[in-house]
């Protein structure tokens, strides 16, 4: 059995440690994980792939049990028999498919949970508020922050500004401009009521997008 010769007493299930010799098992067994295994003690395994049952290695991942060759990755289609992989969109992907994130915030490679935000990629704790250096969105939290100057601020720091121009508050990105705080949607023309994005001219605490709209002296 198992290309070596035995003594019938010594050749026994890896699990009750009974003999599995001619009698009421009939000889029969099972190999798990290099080890016989009797009928009466062998577990029923099914691959979570293809669905039929694992009569030897069972590779155990993602909570579920799987044929070594039908654990694949997910992009490639190859099987992952390294052990390492990662788990996307709730599918393995092997180490050379896996996508690699960088951290805006300290350069490394993000291995677990990644935090995207302000257009990049960081790890949860890396995600500081700009002014008490605390992470905006950490153990699991909701992310929950302003942008001022391009920079998150947490809740807890941030002020409540009132726009200068609808007279709301600002619960979002806050502009600053003439001394003021806006809704970047309502810093506006003070003549063509276009919104402004760039450089302007202004008179008396009034903003204008171009010389043209801007009044001329009398």
């Amino acid at each position: 059995a198992m290309d070596k010769s035995w003594c019938a007493s010594c050749f026994n299930c890896a699990k009750c440690q009974k003999p599995i010799a001619a009698g009421a098992a009939g000889g029969e067994f099972k190999i798990q994980d290099g080890q016989p295994i009797c009928e009466a003690c062998r577990e029923v395994v099914f691959c979570a792939a293809c669905g039929k049952e694992i009569e030897e290695h069972a590779l155990t991942a993602m909570d579920k049990n799987w044929h070594l060759e039908c654990f694949k990755c997910s992009k490639c289609d190859k099987a992952i028999d390294t052990g390492i992989f990662k788990i996307e969109g709730g599918r393995p992907v092997c180490e050379d498919c896996r996508q690699r994130l960088n951290c805006a915030g300290c350069g490394m490679e993000i291995d677990g949970q990644a935090l995207t935000a302000l257009g990049a990629h960081w790890h949860p704790n890396c995600f500081t508020c700009s002014k008490c250096g605390d992470p905006v969105a950490a153990n699991g939290e909701k992310l929950s922050c302003a942008i001022e100057g391009g920079r998150p601020v947490c809740a807890k720091c941030r002020k409540v500004h009132t726009c200068a121009s609808c007279g709301e508050k600002i619960k979002g990105q806050v502009m600053t401009a003439l001394g003021k705080k806006w809704h970047p949607d309502c810093f506006k023309c003070g003549k063509c009521d276009l919104k402004i994005t760039g450089a302007f001219f202004h008179k008396d605490g009034v903003p204008f997008c171009s010389q043209e709209c801007f009044p001329q002296a009398p």
